[in-house]
């Protein structure tokens, strides 16, 4: 009950049968304090898994939407769309895009554009880019 820290001191120690500084004392030594302690982490941890594993559920039913067959659903990809965009969602994979692409790419080399395209990332400098160039020469 003191990890759970739902119940004020005074309301452990009467569910437990004692006063609340024999409780007080029980909270002072190490030993207590470490029980406590231990309690709190396995329910962190417990917690924790039962996230993990619900985020699992979620992919796995999203994915099992993605997988319909457009004849089963009146013709129309729409649920199968918004289930690819949930996984992408709970993944980190969308990307929010403010600017035109087309534009920003536009003046590219074609290594920088190979390297756009390897890396989903612009190269961090010049030096970066020539050692990608570099990497694909043939030896």
């Amino acid at each position: 009950m003191v990890a759970e820290d739902r119940l004020t001191h005074n309301q452990i120690a009467a569910k437990c049968g004692i006063v609340r500084r024999t409780l007080a004392r029980w909270i002072l030594e190490k030993k207590f304090a470490a029980e406590v302690e231990a309690f709190k982490n396995k329910a962190s941890e417990g917690a924790k898994k039962a996230t993990e594993q619900k985020a699992f559920n979620t992919v796995d039913r999203l994915i099992e939407l993605a997988s319909i067959e457009p004849d089963k659903t009146n013709g129309t990809m729409t649920g199968q769309v918004r289930a690819c965009m949930g996984i992408a969602a709970i993944r980190g994979e969308i990307i929010e895009r403010h600017a035109d692409v087309t534009e920003r790419l536009k003046n590219k080399s074609a290594d920088e554009l190979d390297f756009i395209a390897i890396h989903r990332r612009d190269p961090a400098d010049s030096g970066e880019l020539q050692k990608f160039i570099d990497s694909r020469k043939p030896v």
